[in-house]
């Protein structure tokens, strides 16, 4: 049998396989499938399959690799799995007493660096403090040995000048005196001024007592009465202090007791003769 005379056989079977098909499908009044029935000549039919809808394939979880994980997923991701196996990232982490102990040391050592770190930034602090502040002493006071050797020569200047006689009175004197208020009036503006002690009260940081003038009806005690020498100040430090004298009242005497009368005259009881 050639190749054309079968297919062509198998064409005119087709359409009675279709009507097979179509009574197989036929379905009850309750709507249920009914079994199929079998034609004649073709012998017991195969069980037809129920007709219902395939039920949907179950959703296969997408895996994916620690590789493929980004973003904060894998961020939680990376930090749970540095958890022990079956443990929660609440749970405490336990660790060994020898780490424990290195740690706590270590803690330690780190607290004693930063307090010495502390101290050390404090001295620091105080030591520039104080350079600054030594800084400006030595500048304020960077005359005074200059100063303090003029000062003899300033004191025989206004011993000339004080003493009657020893320069004329007339338009020298004159001529001189304006010379020394002009020659003080440039120390001053270097900070150098004297310091007055007549009439005031005795400091020990700026007067020296040479004499004591005791006196009863004086001034109150340690009241300077004198200076022999005078004193300087250089802004707020004493160049050299001044020699006075300072007063002192004398306690006054008790008056004299008067003589005690003679009772044996008041009485008219002639004394004893005198023994020879």
């Amino acid at each position: 049998m050639s190749l054309r005379h079968r297919f062509s056989r198998t064409k005119n079977k087709m359409p009675e396989t279709q009507t097979t098909t179509q009574n197989s499908t036929q379905t009850t009044a309750s709507g249920e499938p009914s079994a199929p029935r079998p034609e004649n000549g073709q012998g017991a039919p195969a069980a037809a399959a129920p007709a219902t809808a395939p039920a949907p394939a179950a959703a296969t979880p997408a895996t994916t690799t620690p590789e493929a994980q980004t973003g904060p997923a894998a961020a939680t991701g990376n930090a749970a799995g540095a958890a022990p196996a079956g443990s929660s990232p609440a749970d405490p982490v336990l660790v060994p007493a020898a780490e424990l102990a290195e740690l706590r040391r270590r803690a330690a050592e780190r607290d004693d660096l930063h307090a010495q770190l502390q101290r050390a930034r404090a001295d620091f602090l105080n030591y520039q403090q104080r350079a600054v502040r030594d800084r400006e002493s030595a500048l304020k006071y960077r005359s005074e040995p200059l100063l303090r050797d003029l000062l003899p020569a300033l004191d025989n200047f206004d011993r000339a000048l004080r003493t009657p006689g020893v320069i004329p009175d007339g338009p020298g004197l004159q001529g001189l005196l304006l010379m020394e208020r002009e020659i003080f009036r440039l120390l001053e503006n270097h900070g150098l001024k004297p310091i007055d002690s007549i009439g005031k009260p005795f400091d020990p940081s700026a007067h020296e007592v040479i004499t004591v003038d005791e006196k009863e009806d004086g001034p109150e005690d340690n009241t300077i009465v004198a200076e022999f020498r005078k004193a300087y100040r250089l802004h707020d430090r004493v160049l050299r202090p001044a020699q006075v004298s300072i007063a002192r009242r004398k306690p006054k005497a008790a008056p004299a007791a008067p003589p005690a009368p003679d009772t044996a005259a008041q009485a008219g009881v002639e004394p004893p003769p005198p023994s020879a």
